[in-house]
């Protein structure tokens, strides 16, 4: 995805405004470990908050070679190793991790400085291997954000806020707890083993802190449709889309990148496959 499709998303989701619900992937704001420390960090468990990480250490994403399919066939396949078509793994995948914190800080980065590339990575494609940035948020808070998509055998994603009342971490798989002046945990949210790294990465089947999260997110959704309360979840999409594309931008550019910057850049990525030919 590129800067204008993401613009693009916002005008739609307007239009449909109070007509229909409109959900897009963020499944993790319907996981009740997530929504409930959520609820209370906004309700001032943490105090004033003054900086965050956040982190999405993915595996290696294992796919075929398609010796038989032509070059365009093998890329749409393989489309995850495309920059273009995916939108790099900070889009693609880490974007989930980013939308906590817009979520939990109920904002959106004013600019980003980071790096990233492919040192490790040996697939065929182009997309980076690693990124590091630092996302600033409203009110001066700084958020460290680190991602990988080329280990083998161990993964973890989750996040980390420190506040002057108490420190907030949340894991999928793991503790989900403030500690602090209001200490809290979900009972439930530590399990004694990961799910296997091949399993998680490649078919996103999720288990504890994730578990409830697809089942809860449709719930909701056809209740909206059925009651009328219709919600429309594609500005919010698109903002935490943009959100990863101002790190992806920032890391790209090796540059401080501003939150304006990104918006005037009507950056446009074409992948040059004429889909009509290929019907």
């Amino acid at each position: 995805m590129d800067v204008a499709g993401a613009k693009r998303i916002v005008e739609i989701g307007r239009k449909a405004k109070g007509r229909l619900s409109l959900d897009v992937g963020f499944q993790v704001r319907n996981a009740p470990p997530f929504v409930e420390i959520i609820r209370r960090i906004h309700a001032g468990a943490l105090g004033t908050i003054a900086c965050g990480e956040a982190f999405y250490y993915g595996t290696f994403i294992r796919r075929p070679a398609w010796p038989n399919a032509s070059p365009v066939e093998r890329r749409l396949r393989n489309w995850v190793y495309d920059r273009v078509l995916s939108g790099d793994i900070i889009v693609e995948q880490n974007i989930h991790a980013i939308d906590v914190c817009n979520w939990l800080l109920q904002s959106h980065p004013v600019k980003a400085v980071g790096t990233g590339g492919r040192k490790v990575r040996t697939d065929s494609g182009d997309v980076y291997g690693h990124y590091h940035v630092v996302f600033t948020y409203p009110h001066g808070i700084s958020v460290s954000f680190s991602s990988t998509q080329f280990a083998r055998g161990w993964w973890d994603v989750g996040a980390r806020f420190f506040g002057n009342k108490g420190i907030a971490e949340a894991h999928y798989s793991g503790p989900v707890a403030i500690y602090g002046e209001e200490p809290w945990s979900w009972n439930t949210a530590v399990s004694p083993e990961k799910p296997e790294p091949k399993e998680f990465s490649a078919t996103g089947t999720f288990r504890d802190n994730l578990a409830q999260a697809d089942p809860a997110r449709k719930k909701s959704f056809v209740e909206s449709i059925l009651t009328g309360k219709f919600h429309n979840q594609a500005e919010q999409g698109a903002e935490s889309a943009l959100s990863a594309m101002l790190g992806r931008m920032a890391a790209y550019s090796g540059k401080e990148t501003t939150w304006s910057e990104l918006l005037k850049s009507n950056e446009q990525w074409d992948s040059g496959i004429d889909l009509d030919r290929l019907a």
